[in-house]
C-alpha cells in the first residue's frame, strides 16, 4: 500500500491511515494506565481486534450477495503482533451526521447561506439517506437470511450490550448455535445511523454504507433501526432492546448446550471459564418464585429471567428475613450471599446498577440499569422513575452516604414482581434520593 500523502488517527482501541485511494483499520492491543486517583488499570475493549475481522466478513457478504453500496475490501490480515486489519477502498464523501456543520455544500451561485452551518443541506441529505435506506437498504439485507446467527460460526455481540456477562457471547471462542430447522435469522447491519453514512458532497446522495464491525444473521426485530436517522430514537431502541436479548438468551444456552455434540470441547469450555457452566443456568431458569398477586408458584418465564437473577443473586437484595435494610454497604444489607462473583454470571445484564423500588410488604421489584442505559423490565404504572443504587463489580453497594433512602420489609430470597410501581396497591411508599445519579463509563 502506498504511504504517499498518508494520514492516521488513532483511539484507544482502533488505528486509522488514510492514502488518498485506500483506508486500513487496524485493532490495537490493550495497554496499562493510571485512574485520575493513581491507580493502575489495563485498558482493552472486548472484542476488539474479532471485531475487525467480522467487519471484512461482512463486506464481502454484502458485495456480493446485495447492491448496497458499501467499501471495496482490499485486503484483510493479522499483523505479527495478533492484531487485525482490513484495507478498503477510500470513500469520497462526508458522514451524514456532519452535513450541516461544514456550511452549504452548494454550488456558490445557489447557496443556501454563507454561515458557517447550514440546516437546509442537512434536511436534503437526512431525507436522501433515510429514502434509500428504507427502500434498498432494509429490504436488501431483510433478504438474506440463515439458519445460524453470526456470520460463518462466530457471533459478534451487538454494540449497546455488554458482551463479558452476556451468553453465548462471553470468551474468545466462538459459540456453537444450534442451527435453525428454517432459515429465520435475516442480515443486520448491527450500528445503522448517521455516523456510519457516507452522503456525495455535491448531490447529498446516499454514498455508501461503512462500518459493519457488528453486523451478522441475527433474530427478527434485534436490529437497532428504528425507522428514523433520530439520534435519540436510536438511542431508545437500544434501552429497549438490551434487556429483551438478555431475556432471550439464557433458554436459548441450554437448548444449545443439550444438543452440542461434542461433549468433551464444551465440557473443557466451561473449565476454563469460556462459557458458563449450564448447571448453574439451568438452576437459575428452574427456581420457582411467589408472586404477589397471583397466590401461587410458578416457573419464571422469559419475561422474568433479569428480576430474578437481579434478586437470587445480587447480595443487595439476599438480605436475612425480618430484618431491615439498612443504608447500602451496612452488614444487614450484605446478606448472606456467599458468592462474590454471583453478578458476572453470564445470562444477566450488567450488574453495575441495580434499582430497586419499594413494593408491598415482603415484596420488591428490582431492574438492572446497563452503564450509561436506563433499562426497565416492566412498565412503572405511575410514571414515577425508580431509584438507582450503585453497586461494585463484586456486587457491593457503593456507599452514596445518608441520602439515599432505605427500605423495608424484604424476607429472604426477596419475592420479586415483574412490575414497576406496585406502591399503587398499597404497602410501603416509594422514596426517592435527591442525588443525581453520575454518568459512568461503559462497561
Amino acid at each position: 500500500m502506498s504511504t504517499e500523502g498518508l494520514i492516521t488517527q488513532e483511539t484507544n482501541d482502533v488505528a486509522y491511515e488514510f492514502t488518498a485511494t485506500t483506508f486500513k483499520k487496524s485493532s490495537k492491543l490493550g495497554f496499562a494506565d493510571t485512574r485520575l486517583d493513581g491507580t493502575p488499570y489495563f485498558w482493552f475493549r472486548s472484542w476488539n481486534h474479532e471485531r475487525i475481522t467480522n467487519e471484512a466478513k461482512a463486506l464481502e457478504l454484502i458485495a456480493n450477495k446485495t447492491t448496497i453500496p458499501v467499501p471495496r475490501l482490499i485486503e484483510h490480515g493479522i499483523h505479527p503482533n495478533g492484531c487485525r486489519y482490513l484495507i478498503t477502498e477510500i470513500i469520497d464523501g462526508i458522514i451524514l451526521d456532519r452535513v450541516g456543520h461544514e456550511g452549504c455544500l452548494q454550488p456558490k451561485d445557489q447557496l443556501h447561506t454563507e454561515a458557517d452551518s447550514c440546516q437546509a443541506c442537512a434536511d436534503q441529505a437526512y431525507s436522501n439517506a433515510l429514502a434509500f435506506i428504507s427502500n434498498v437498504v432494509i429490504p436488501q439485507l431483510s433478504a438474506l437470511k440463515s439458519k445460524e446467527r453470526g456470520i460463518d460460526g462466530f457471533v459478534m455481540p451487538p454494540r449497546w450490550l455488554s458482551p463479558d456477562v452476556l451468553a453465548p457471547w462471553r470468551g474468545k471462542k466462538a459459540f456453537q448455535t444450534l442451527p435453525l430447522q428454517t432459515p429465520e435469522y435475516t442480515f443486520q447491519h448491527g450500528d445503522l445511523a448517521a455516523h456510519n453514512i457516507m452522503m456525495d458532497k455535491k448531490t447529498l446522495q446516499f454514498k455508501a454504507l461503512i462500518d459493519w464491525e457488528y453486523a451478522g444473521f441475527f433474530p427478527v426485530g434485534m436490529d437497532r433501526w428504528p425507522g428514523t436517522l433520530d439520534s435519540d430514537a436510536y438511542r431508545e431502541v437500544a434501552e429497549d432492546l438490551a434487556p429483551a436479548i438478555a431475556r432471550f438468551l439464557p433458554q436459548e444456552y441450554v437448548e444449545c448446550y443439550e444438543a452440542w455434540s461434542d461433549k468433551k470441547q464444551l465440557e473443557d469450555l466451561v473449565r476454563a471459564g469460556e462459557i458458563p457452566d449450564p448447571v448453574e443456568v439451568k438452576k437459575q431458569l428452574g427456581v420457582f418464585i411467589r408472586y404477589k398477586g397471583e397466590g401461587r408458584k410458578r416457573r419464571p418465564d422469559q419475561s422474568d429471567y433479569t428480576s430474578q437473577w437481579v434478586a437470587s443473586s445480587s447480595p443487595i437484595l439476599n438480605v436475612p428475613k425480618n430484618k431491615k435494610c439498612k443504608k447500602p454497604g451496612s452488614p444487614q444489607s450484605a446478606g448472606r450471599s456467599s458468592d462474590p462473583l454471583a453478578v458476572r454470571r453470564p445470562w444477566s445484564t450488567s450488574p453495575r446498577h441495580v434499582q430497586r423500588v419499594a413494593g408491598a410488604p415482603g415484596a420488591c421489584s428490582v431492574v438492572v440499569n446497563e452503564a450509561r442505559q436506563h433499562m426497565v423490565v416492566g412498565a412503572n404504572k405511575r410514571g414515577v422513575r425508580p431509584q438507582t443504587l450503585r453497586v461494585d463489580l463484586f456486587g457491593r453497594p457503593e456507599n452514596h452516604g445518608s441520602r439515599v433512602s432505605t427500605c423495608s420489609g424484604i424476607s429472604e430470597g426477596a419475592h420479586v414482581s415483574d412490575e414497576i410501581g406496585e406502591s399503587e396497591q398499597g404497602g410501603l411508599r416509594e422514596r426517592t434520593s435527591n442525588r443525581r445519579r453520575p454518568d459512568t463509563a461503559n462497561g
